[in-house]
């Protein structure tokens, strides 16, 4: 008696076909693996030129009276911001800020007039820290020249103090947008110059010819996709976290939530390929065919 036609085992066959072809061509791998580490490197190299610019927050108990403060708040390149204690606790962890200042009276004796401290962290640059201190080292020596002649110095610049923060680096902004566009090349790009392929090649007629429905083709076609553009997900992950120094913050945990993360970006983009592909493709059936 012969056995139903069955419908899950086509689709899989279909997509362990498509999956090691996707592996033997060159093209599959260049645009989904090489291209993403050639922008890395490239975007990696590029350092950031122009004039300095640096963000910092004054502490809300500081004196804003003084003439430290009213000099500083107007030298070019710095910009102070004005967030809520815990934003600015916060952008101060994350190293969007270069540091907290703190401008106090002293109280403790008649000189120095004023006493400046500096909260920094980790999370922040050691250059762009070492340049708020001589930018305000610069403010407090022309004042001192200028306005204070005669006594020795208006304000002395404490030692900085650090508070704990995640360390940031260029390839924790540049990988995951490589991986994007990665995914997003073979979510929307690759599936669908990948059937029209398909069909230049008569393999998509010969699919038909055979009892599979046409939702099992695209589904075994998109399986196969999905899994090697995992693959090649992890592969950059593993060799940016070696080679490159991507900061995974949680080991293994953050590993894993990537993974998911990029599984349901990789459906979301392969749904494209149903309202783009289909209305593309019928209309060039009806144009030229």
């Amino acid at each position: 008696m012969q056995q139903p036609y069955s419908q899950a085992k086509a689709t899989i066959a279909i997509a362990k076909a498509s999956f090691k072809a996707l592996l033997r061509s060159p093209s599959a791998i260049v645009f989904s693996a090489v291209f993403p580490f050639v922008f890395i490197l490239i975007f990696g190299f590029i350092g950031g030129g122009g004039r300095i610019s640096l963000s910092i927050a004054v502490d809300k108990n500081s004196d804003t009276s003084n003439t430290v403060y009213q000099v500083l708040k107007s030298v070019p390149g710095i910009k102070i911001i004005s967030k809520d204690e815990e934003e600015i606790k916060e952008d101060l962890e994350k190293g969007r800020i270069a540091g907290i200042v703190s401008i106090q009276k002293n109280t403790a004796a008649a000189s120095p007039a004023y006493l400046i401290n500096i909260k920094s962290s980790d999370a922040v640059n050691p250059q762009n820290l070492q340049v708020l201190q001589s930018i305000i080292g610069g403010v407090v020596n022309g004042i001192d020249r200028s306005v204070n002649a005669n006594t020795p110095t208006i304000a002395r610049i404490n030692p900085i103090e650090k508070v704990p923060g995640r360390v940031f680096r260029t390839i924790d902004f540049i990988l995951p947008g490589q991986l994007g566009f990665s995914l997003l090349s073979a979510g929307v790009f690759g599936i669908a110059f990948m059937f029209f392929n398909l069909r230049q090649t008569l393999v998509l007629k010969r699919f038909y010819a055979t009892p599979i429905k046409r939702l099992n083709i695209v589904l075994g076609e998109v399986l196969a996709r999905t899994l090697f553009q995992l693959l090649i997900t992890a592969v950059i992950l593993i060799i940016g976290a070696l080679f490159f120094k991507y900061t995974l913050v949680h080991g293994v945990v953050t590993f894993i939530e990537i993974m998911i993360l990029c599984f349901f970006g990789l459906i979301l983009f392969c749904v494209f390929l149903r309202v783009f592909y289909y209305p593309a493709m019928a209309i060039y059936t009806l144009l030229f065919y």
